[in-house]
């Protein structure tokens, strides 16, 4: 009973545990969130891959021009239980000209041949789609749009809404394929308008000949009316593909129905081919997974080369889950998270050392203490339960507030993020100081030090004073490198610039702040450099001489922390070489930049339970040498001068 009643009283009582549970706390929390946002990336990699090609893939492994009688092995995999529906697919490459008037861009793209509604059962195709009505509305073409059209209908059945006013088949590419439009701060796209629904879509592909080569000669070329754009989630896909009729791709490439001559027919009666299509795409039923599906499919296809052989079916095809298909990709992100875990994870260890260094620091305080609970029979062991139950109620309750702590960052990253940028603008501020000015202050520092080392007098007991002193001299220095750049030089930043354009009361205000900013970096690290100096100061003894060489090197020290605490960017040219060049901007997640238009997020519980549990033992582990040190105390010997 006396164990969890003093683990408790310490626990309430004392100052210094609450650090090595803010340790366990920030720790939990960091790998939580790490865990989850990789993971949340991990997911939408997936479903976006698995969007673009459905569960399992069969496809030709040495034809390249694809197989024939795909009807009829399309006609047997729908009947199978574990397959839901499964459609036809055409793959070739060829080159895209998108041109309005006399302006024209020409891009490389493989060119997929789809049956809209098919894929749509297969793939949720439709869902791909990027404008919908409330998008049109939004981007307002009504007015180019003719009444009754639909362009998310249009798009979803690749049906040209437009037959009476423009020639070509319809064409749906990727949303980064089309010149017209522009990626927007907050990630969505900005129609081209009337510009981009008045283009022209030539697109031309090459047939592959009998024997796999390219048929330079047989090319062929055809416009196109667009009708919509896809959006996966896959910059690859979403920049290099365009969807056209399966029907055109085939007559394109050559793969229709047609009848070619026999010669060792004396009759001349040409030999009928197939239509054919470079791969099928199949969607798994409800509760049947990839690799059951693909087991299947594999079984059903070798089943009916064997018993149709006049279909001529091959036996080398390949039967492939999405997962194989997109291994290369997702592995990679599946390594990522696992690196980034890891080496959060060895960060995350300073928990350990937190914990066990707290716990030494309580076990020499209370060495009185432990001697008394000897004294009056209290066992070995009993006296180091105390301490890991400590360490144990530090790790639980720790872990646990980490966790809360995640999971509320984890469920408003994307609004925390916005109010970020929001209110705190999505922009760098930043100047420039010359060289000179770091030098002055490194010398100050060396002189301080060195000269209160020389008369031996304890200054780190006035940390806070330096903390000042470092505070009004970067102020002061931050003061006259601002004035400086702006009244010798032009490239004052424009963020200062649009600030003192709206009047000097403004302007003082972000130099007040940016003022504290730097001062408050500069004192933080004077007075850092104070307590080092104060543990070195207490174990050397050594001769004045080199006291002061430490004291000169500590002072150095002190001079690049606080250097590098003043952004600097944008300064002369001629000070580029021999300034450091820092900037800080609060925009983290960059929809121009990243294809995802929101931070992601997935919160594992069983990767929550994993860390939580990892916690708790951390903290067991970290007190496990201050315990065992504690029951080693003799209570004798503590209790002597008692």
């Amino acid at each position: 009973m006396y164990k969890l009643l003093l683990t408790f009283r310490y626990l309430r009582r004392k100052l210094i545990p609450w650090f090595a549970l803010a340790a366990v706390t920030l720790c939990t929390a960091m790998v939580i969130i790490v865990m989850s946002v990789m993971g949340g990336f991990l997911d939408l990699v997936r479903d976006a891959g698995q969007s673009l090609i459905g569960d399992v893939t069969v496809r030709s492994w040495a034809d390249i021009r694809g197989f024939g009688h795909y009807e009829v092995l399309i006609e047997k995999i729908e009947k199978l239980p574990e397959a839901a529906a499964a459609t036809p697919i055409i793959e070739a490459y060829g080159v895209v000209n998108v041109s309005v008037g006399e302006s024209s861009r020409t891009v490389p793209v493989m060119v997929k041949g789809i049956d809209g509604p098919g894929q749509q059962r297969v793939t949720g195709y439709a869902d791909t789609l990027y404008w919908t009505d409330e998008r049109v509305a939004e981007n307002d073409v009504g007015s180019i749009v003719p009444p009754g059209e639909n362009l998310y209908e249009a798009g979803s059945n690749l049906r040209n809404p437009w037959e009476a006013m423009r020639p070509g088949p319809a064409i749906v590419p990727g949303i980064e394929v089309s010149p017209f439009n522009y990626r927007q701060d907050d990630g969505t796209y900005d129609m081209g308008r009337s510009t981009m629904l008045a283009s022209q879509w030539t697109l031309t592909v090459q047939p592959i000949s009998a024997k796999g080569a390219i048929d330079t000669i047989g090319a062929e070329t055809r416009i196109f009316t667009l009708v919509n754009e896809f959006k996966s989630g896959l910059f690859e896909a979403d920049s290099r593909q365009v969807f056209i009729p399966f029907e055109i791709a085939q007559r394109m490439m050559t793969m229709d129905a047609a009848e070619m001559d026999d010669p060792n027919d004396p009759n001349g009666d040409p030999i009928p081919v197939p239509a054919r299509c470079t791969e099928i795409q199949v969607r798994a039923a409800e509760g049947v997974t990839p690799d059951e599906l693909q087991e299947a499919v594999a079984n059903c296809y070798l089943k009916l080369a064997l018993e149709r052989p006049e279909l001529k079916l091959s036996l080398d095809m390949l039967v492939l889950t999405w997962l194989d298909r997109q291994s290369t990709l997702i592995t990679a992100v599946e390594n990522e998270k696992g690196l980034l875990t890891m080496l959060f994870a060895i960060i995350s260890a300073v928990a350990v050392v937190m914990v066990g260094v707290i716990f030494y620091m309580i076990v020499l305080q209370k060495t009185r203490d432990i001697g008394v609970l000897r004294a009056i029979g209290a066992s070995r062991a009993g006296v180091a339960s105390i301490f890991l139950v400590y360490g144990a109620a530090i790790g639980l309750i720790g872990a646990g507030v980490g966790t809360g702590i995640a999971y509320l960052f984890m469920r408003n990253i994307n609004p925390i993020h916005t109010w970020l940028g929001d209110g705190l603008g999505a922009f760098c501020y930043y100047f420039g100081l010359p060289l000179g000015v770091g030098v002055l202050f490194m010398v100050i520092g060396l002189i301080y030090v060195g000269v209160q080392t020389l008369y031996d007098q304890v200054w780190w007991r006035n940390w806070l004073a330096v903390a000042v002193v470092g505070f009004v001299l970067i102020g002061a220095i931050r003061v006259a490198g601002i004035g400086w750049i702006y009244l010798w030089h032009e490239n004052f930043p424009d963020f200062h610039r649009a600030a003192a354009e709206k009047g000097p009361l403004v302007w003082s205000g972000i130099m007040l702040i940016d003022v504290a900013w730097g001062g408050l970096l500069g004192g933080v690290a004077l007075g850092a450099i104070g307590g080092l100096y104060m543990v070195v100061a207490q174990h050397v003894r050594a001769a004045t001489g080199v006291r002061l060489l430490i004291a000169g090197g500590i002072g150095l020290l002190a001079a690049v922390l606080v250097r590098l605490a003043i952004l600097n960017t944008s300064a002369p040219k001629w000070l580029s070489p021999i300034v450091w060049n820092e900037k800080i901007s609060i925009q983290i997640w960059d929809r121009r930049v990243y294809f995802f238009e929101e931070i992601p997020s997935r919160i594992d519980g069983r990767e929550v339970i994993a860390v939580v549990i990892v916690a708790v033992a951390a903290s067991i582990v970290g007190a496990l040498i201050p315990a065992i040190s504690a029951a080693r105390v003799d209570p004798v010997e503590s209790l002597r001068y008692e």
